[in-house]
């Protein structure tokens, strides 16, 4: 999955990210590709944002994929989850509302 995504965020776009970990950092190896995280760091999700214009909607964006993350029942992306619920946490914290499933 992780790799159709990054493969779909190139349709987008997006070039491979040198920058911090990131769901666009290039990879040669399954293990490299298995190793990287599931999100878009800060500057590559800021390009899409800005490029396909949704950048008001990043708080309920997170909130959309964590949804998804829970309703999967998957625990593959529970590293994922646990990231995701700490920026929105963050975001809450920075007067965000967004409601976050159980």
């Amino acid at each position: 999955m992780k790799t159709a995504c990054h493969e779909l965020c190139h349709v987008f776009g997006l070039t491979h990210c040198p920058y911090y970990e990131c769901l666009m950092n290039g990879s040669n190896l399954l293990e490299e590709a298995d190793r990287k995280p599931f999100l878009l760091c800060p500057i590559c999700l800021r390009k899409t944002a800005v490029y396909h214009n949704f950048e008001d909607h990043i708080p309920q964006r997170y909130v959309k994929i964590l949804e998804n993350f829970v309703q999967m029942q998957n625990s593959s992306f529970e590293v994922e989850q646990q990231t995701i619920t700490q920026i929105i946490d963050s975001l809450e914290a920075d007067g965000f509302s967004g409601k976050v499933p159980n």
